[in-house]
């Protein structure tokens, strides 16, 4: 997806958030992956998806982006968190960035070209959920459903961008069927438990595989667009090295900062801008979008609960409809925001979310089953002509604690837009 293409408009309604409810949001077809670009035949090496991560960090970090001030003299972990998709294929690399013992931040990048552009997200601040707990936690709950059964596999999975979930296979000893049953990291809430994970991954719940919706197209385009994004990275590499610097090195040191700039490391132009709006989790597994209208709220000067928004969105435990969402937006006060002029931009674009921010107002972000909040941009331009476009997210997932995050806008395919105005 290029900067100002339009997406197409193939979901009714989304942020669908039960198992029992058919997902109707996501943008693509499902089923078994395209063949001929199948993602496995392309994954990355963790070395250089970390080659990728320490260059691009480097490069937010020399052109000041908003937000990861406490990134410099920071260094990676340069062992990652591997993330899979519900197909069981490796997804993400999650990297921790980390300053005097302490987790500052966190990098996801992609484990196959298919996916494009490699460095997808930078995370603020720590995780927000203990990956250990919740596969204690997934296993528990499985043995107790199933006393007859043996664990067959387990896994963390990105079962619906940007939520993860532990995945657990089952097989039982009497029947001999196997079962899969996905819970939440964050509120240990179980998503889907059914007996067939090609049930799934027809989109028969919430719970959807994103490599399975790309298109043999997009496969194409991806690993198109991952070769010139580590073209640049290569390009980076040489001139640090004609620097004196070391990429294997400590990354990021105070001392390397203070003599490198981002016109050293291949960085020629970068503009972005960001708003200041609070940042709240949601309280339930379907109060994305009630928390992302509190944001609102909180950024025009009102403060309504989560469950008041909830109220007057309609939203019920199967979500909240893009229409709710506009309701709330148009309700007079003190019910609602007041903002007679809001609308739903069903083929969003990076430029017209940019302008937004420019005019000081925030907006609805959504995904395929989820309501995030975008507050900020960034754009980057490098001497090799490779320009990367980002907005700065406001995720009212995990539940109970929210997550910021700056993301490749090439990440995810964007349903719609929700405009809060006059």
């Amino acid at each position: 997806m290029l900067k100002g293409k339009k997406i197409l408009n193939l979901a009714a309604a989304i942020l669908l958030v039960t198992a029992l409810f058919t997902f109707i949001g996501l943008a693509g077809s499902m089923g078994e992956p395209a063949s001929g670009y199948k993602e496995e035949d392309y994954y990355v090496q963790t070395e250089k998806a970390l080659e990728h991560a320490k260059v691009k960090m480097m490069d937010f970090v020399l052109s000041d982006t908003p937000g990861l001030e406490g990134w410099k003299g920071a260094s990676i972990n340069p062992t990652p968190l591997i993330l899979y998709d519900l197909n069981g294929k490796k997804l993400y690399y999650e990297f921790s960035v980390e300053k005097d013992g302490k987790v500052v931040g966190r990098m996801k990048v992609g484990a196959s070209t298919v996916l494009g552009n490699s460095v997808k997200t930078f995370e603020l601040g720590p995780r927000k959920w203990n990956g250990t707990l919740a596969v204690g936690k997934a296993k528990e709950i499985v043995q107790k459903q199933y006393p007859n059964s043996e664990i067959r596999s387990v896994q963390l999975i990105v079962y619906s961008y940007p939520k993860i979930g532990v995945m657990v296979t089952t097989y039982d000893m009497v029947s001999g069927k196997e079962n899969t049953t996905i819970m939440d990291v964050s509120s240990y809430s179980i998503i889907s438990n059914v007996a067939d994970i090609t049930a799934i991954r027809e989109g028969a719940s919430v719970a959807w595989s994103l490599y399975d919706h790309m298109s043999i197209e997009d496969r194409k385009q991806g690993i198109e667009k991952w070769k010139k994004y580590n073209n640049a990275v290569n390009k980076t590499k040489e001139k640090l090295k004609s620097l004196g610097f070391d990429l294997n090195d400590k990354s990021l040191t105070e001392g390397m900062t203070g003599k490198l700039n981002k016109e050293t490391v291949g960085i020629t132009s970068t503009s972005q801008y960001m708003l200041n709006v609070a940042l709240y989790g949601q309280e339930t597994d379907y109060y994305c979008a009630p928390a992302s209208g509190k944001m609102m709220a909180d950024y025009h000067g009102l403060t309504h609960s989560q469950n008041h928004v909830a109220g007057v969105m309609g939203t019920t435990t199967s979500g909240t409809t893009n229409g709710g969402q506009l309701t709330y937006f148009t309700t007079a006060t003190p019910n609602g925001l007041g903002k007679t002029g809001s609308s739903i931009d069903s083929s969003p674009t990076w430029d017209e979310a940019k302008a937004e921010v420019n005019n000081n107002r925030p907006l609805h972000s959504l995904i395929p089953g989820h309501t995030r909040l975008a507050r900020g941009w960034k754009t980057e331009t490098d001497w090799w002509f490779f320009t990367t476009y980002y907005l700065f997210i406001n995720d009212p997932w995990p539940v109970n604690s929210g997550d910021n995050y700056w993301e490749d806008w090439d990440t995810e395919t964007h349903t719609y837009y929700i405009y809060a105005r006059n």
